[in-house]
């Protein structure tokens, strides 16, 4: 009889095919794809007979083909003159050598393609894994049954139910009682699969898949040391005479991989400037350590669809990493890994969503830990690789443009409490939002309009000189999600600034006189500068806000993550124009909407966006003798004004506050 293997695909073009998600390749152990014909060191040969049970004659031998593009293991059994119905009288093969040149302290995956040419009468071939010197786990391909085999024809060569993924040392019905039960697959001649073993020597638990089908699940239990790490082909007779018998077997391998891999049960999300808040911080312009942040009121509607969907849909914890966004963004990318080292073990990693701001601080993360950052999975979405033109009149003027609205509020809010009596905001700015310089563009964006050429960067004052448009992956996979199709400001033409600017320092390289946009773009981030060379690139029509309100920007960071579909939500999220904000750090916040809805403070902070037109009842509850309420008005026409109101006593206040998203103060 003789069985043929062949290995016909590469592995490096094989994704993992676990059921679970959760389960990322990661090191490469040790690989061979034999094309050197040189056999590797760490390959040894192993081969033994049943001496009682016949003789054994081992004529194995590990050698290349003339191609030098695959191992081959062939040998012959010749059995005595007896019956030895049902039994196995002897291996050989090939092992890799000793687990402990390779550590298995992670989860660990082997991974092989073979080809059954000819099979007749219950031969087998196998891959081993041995996770410890007394331990292993083994595939099987072929029949460890002998006899009728229940009925169906050898040469169908069908894995029984006990035979595909064995626990090694565990009865039929131990495996049953534990578990660890396997199903039953057909094989056909002269087709390729792909088969895999999966084991985590923590909780040892095993998976195995054929073609991506799972075909077995269990827990492991028994010992048995006869293999090291590697791959085998074994040869047995199954004895059904007293005929003498001579049975063949011939294997094929190539690119043999082993690979440690991580299990990854968590989701870190990073939101962008302006969505963390706190109220001491921010109403009182600190900037101590120690802070706790959380996601601000009124950027609740913004990023609720996509938390919801992840802890209802993902089957990971979602861990939210809510930060100083004022500070530059090495500053956080720093906290961040201390946030993420917290609830990692050594060897777990995490899946990464950053949106805008948040992005570039994972970014930041990955490039300062270089290869022993946590990160299995990266995606930005929208963030500003190369920056962003509206970081300018921010930075150089103090002006804050209403393209990004959760920054135009947070914005207002700190310039507000932070400006001082005579304010000039581009201080203001520089002094209490330093992360602004970390935005400003790495590209030519300010057009001279006398002579229509653009600014070099090398002359310019407004530099930023942190941002690299080179982004070390450090063995990430990266992704990006970028929105187009909507006006997003591209180009800005300035001329000299007068001389009260010059007075004032402002508008250093030139004051704007208009702005030119283009639709490739999220309206916030140009799509040039949201995507990333040698990354996953998705482009979607989608605002920046969009990317991780709307169902379609969901779906595709569900599908980059490689997560099961999130269930369909029924987003009612609109685009902000308008918005009011509720803030008194004197006492506890309830605001009725004019459709009865109520929401409470967060932090001193009740923020709602495109907010109907009506009444608000505003019920305050005293922390002291004196109460202030400051409600902020932000129009759709882009226009920000401030009311202020002031109440004595510690007992229960109620306000009615009246508010049009188009007219300011109409009644």
């Amino acid at each position: 009889m003789l069985l043929k293997f062949l290995y016909t695909t590469s592995f490096s073009i094989l994704t993992l095919i676990f059921n679970s998600s959760n389960v990322k390749a990661d090191t490469i152990l040790f690989s061979d794809n034999f094309n050197d014909n040189i056999l590797d060191s760490k390959w040894v040969e192993k081969g033994y007979a049943l001496e009682k049970l016949g003789s054994f004659n081992p004529t194995s031998q590990l050698s290349l083909t003339e191609t030098g593009s695959v191992l081959k293991i062939a040998g012959e059994d010749t059995l005595l003159d007896t019956q030895i119905d049902g039994t196995w009288v002897g291996w050989f093969g090939k092992s890799l050598i000793s687990t402990n040149e390779f550590p298995l302290s992670n989860l660990v995956i082997v991974q092989t393609n073979v080809k059954i040419v000819e099979g007749n009468e219950g031969f087998i071939s196998l891959i081993t894994i041995e996770f410890d010197s007394n331990n292993r786990i083994l595939l099987t391909i072929g029949d460890h049954s002998v006899g009728t085999l229940h009925g169906v024809p050898r040469s169908q060569l069908v894995f029984e139910e006990k035979d595909i993924l064995r626990c090694v040392g565990a009865s039929l019905e131990e495996e049953k009682e534990s578990g660890c039960v396997s199903l039953p697959f057909n094989l056909e001649l002269n087709r390729s699969y792909t088969l895999q073993i999966q084991f985590d020597p923590t909780t040892k638990k095993v998976t195995g898949l054929i073609d991506g089908e799972l075909v077995h699940v269990g827990t492991f239990r028994g010992t048995m040391s006869d293999f090291n790490t590697g791959i085998a082909a074994t040869v047995r007779e199954n004895g059904i005479d007293d005929r003498k018998l001579v049975d063949y077997i011939d294997a094929q391998f190539d690119d043999f991989v082993l690979q440690s891999a991580e299990i990854v049960n968590t989701i870190t999300f990073v939101p962008g400037m302006g969505a963390s808040w706190n109220s001491d911080a921010m109403l009182r312009c600190k900037f101590e350590n120690g802070y706790t942040w959380e996601l601000a009121s009124f950027a609740e509607d913004v990023y609720n669809p996509l938390l919801t969907a992840l802890k209802e849909d993902s089957g990971m914890e979602i861990k939210e990493f809510y930060y100083d966004w004022r500070r530059v963004i090495p500053s956080n990318s720093s906290k961040l890994s201390n946030f993420i080292e917290s609830y990692l073990d050594e060897n777990e990693k995490t899946h990464f969503i950053g949106h805008s701001m948040g992005g570039l601080v994972g970014r930041a993360y990955i490039e300062k830990s270089g290869s022993q950052n946590k990160i299995k999975d990266y995606i930005s979405v929208g963030s500003p690789h190369q920056g962003s033109p509206l970081a300018y009149p921010a930075w150089s003027g103090g002006e804050i443009w209403n393209d990004n609205f959760l920054l135009k509020i947070a914005g207002h809010i700190l310039l507000r409490h932070c400006g001082g009596v005579i304010s000039n905001n581009r201080v203001n700015i520089r002094t209490f939002i330093p992360s602004v310089e970390n935005l400003l563009p790495v590209f030519e964006y300010l057009k001279d309009k006398k002579d229509g050429n653009f600014k070099p960067l090398s002359g310019m004052s407004a530099i930023n000189e942190w941002l690299s448009e080179n982004f070390n992956f450090n063995g990430v996979r990266v992704g990006t999600l970028s929105g187009k199709g909507f006006d997003t400001l591209k180009e800005i033409p300035v001329k000299d600034r007068n001389l009260y600017d010059e007075i004032m320092g402002n508008w250093e390289d030139g004051k704007p006189t208009g702005k030119t946009f283009t639709n490739e773009g999220d309206g916030t981030v140009l799509l040039t500068s949201s995507r990333l060379s040698g990354a996953e690139n998705t482009e979607i029509n989608q605002t920046h806000i969009g990317l991780v309100s709307s169902s379609q920007g969901i779906t595709e960071i569900f599908n980059f993550l490689g997560l099961a579909e999130a269930t369909p939500l029924e987003t009612s999220f609109v685009e902000p124009t308008s918005a009011i904000i509720f803030i008194s750090d004197d006492a506890d916040l309830t605001v009725v909407k004019p459709n009865g809805q109520i929401k409470k403070d967060k932090d001193s902070l009740v923020g709602i966006l495109n907010p109907e037109r009506g009444d608000y009842l505003v019920i305050l509850n005293p922390k002291s003798s004196e109460t202030d309420l400051e409600v902020g008005y932000f129009l759709e026409n882009g226009e920000v004004l401030w009311r202020e109101f002031g109440f004595k006593g510690k007992l229960p206040q109620v306000k009615k506050v009246f508010f049009d998203p188009k007219y300011l103060f109409s009644r």
